[in-house]
């Protein structure tokens, strides 16, 4: 009894250390398989001095804010020389696009102003010597003219280092036939030039008021644009230009003008035709 005693003593030790080894290995198993979270990768910048090396989390980049667009630059005026210039309701809606660009512009302008008008007007100036060295003239929208209203036109403009002459879109009978007054009459003054107004507004017909003549806007800024292109293409104008600032002439005493509202402009054309008392009235 004693010796099975001995052995069952022995195979329980046994099964014992057996037992306890299998435990030991779980858990080694169970710490081997744990979960380990991997660390989100960042972004690190390096520096190195000497033998030593160090790391530091970069800061995250600041949000950029939008910048708005710049506005447009307004355009700086030019000097061309002391101008005047005289016109009807025509010249009138391009009055504050004329003083804004060009400095040195006294404008005259009038509603229902007649060629007859303007002579008059250009004749007091000449004598008052209040006349300026460039001379820009758009009348004729009101009426028909002929060579000798022309002619007296340019009477007091002689003297004048230049004159320009501005032709006519003006849906009425009597447009060709000024239009061709004004070229053929343009041709037989040395220090005169001819703008062409009716051609390059009629491209461009719906920059125009409704009645088809009047300015405003887009087409003021149009019209500005090509007096400033053809003065700056006419040598005396450009000689004018370059003229120092001491040596320039005093600057014209601005002449007040109206502003022309959108009903004057629709009932400008409605004067009788300066030809004669008897004329059938605008289209």
């Amino acid at each position: 009894m004693r010796g099975l005693g001995k052995v069952f003593l022995v195979v329980l030790l046994m099964a014992c250390g057996w037992a306890m080894m299998f435990m030991t290995t779980q858990i080694v198993s169970a710490q081997d398989s744990t979960f380990t979270p991997t660390p989100l990768p960042t972004e690190t910048a390096i520096s190195t001095t000497g033998n030593l090396t160090s790391t530091a989390t970069a800061p995250a980049p600041r949000p950029t804010s939008t910048s708005r667009p710049s506005p447009t630059p307004t355009p700086t005026p030019v000097y061309l020389g002391r101008i005047t210039a005289i016109g009807d309701s025509v010249m009138l809606g391009a009055v504050r696009e004329l003083r804004k660009s060009i400095v040195a512009i006294d404008v005259d302008a009038g509603k229902s102003r007649q060629m007859r008008e303007a002579i008059r007007i250009l004749n007091a100036r000449q004598s008052a010597q209040t006349l300026g060295d460039i001379v820009i003239v758009h009348v004729g929208n009101n009426g028909p003219i002929d060579a000798k209203m022309f002619d007296a036109l340019m009477q007091p403009l002689q003297n004048a280092k230049l004159v320009v002459v501005v032709n006519l879109k003006v849906p009425r009978r009597w447009e060709v036939g000024n239009n061709t007054i004004l070229a053929d009459g343009v041709k037989r003054y040395a220090n005169t030039v001819l703008m062409d107004w009716n051609t390059t507004i009629a491209s461009q017909i719906n920059l125009l008021a409704a009645d088809g003549t009047h300015m405003g806007g887009r087409s003021a800024r149009l019209y500005s644009n090509m007096v400033i292109d053809l003065l700056s293409q006419q040598p005396v104008a450009v000689a004018l230009a370059a003229t120092p600032w001491a040596m320039r002439s005093p600057l014209p005493t601005p002449t007040l003008t109206p502003t022309l509202s959108q009903r004057e402009r629709e009932t400008d054309l409605t004067a009788t035709p300066e030809s004669s008392p008897t004329s059938p009235p605008p289209l």
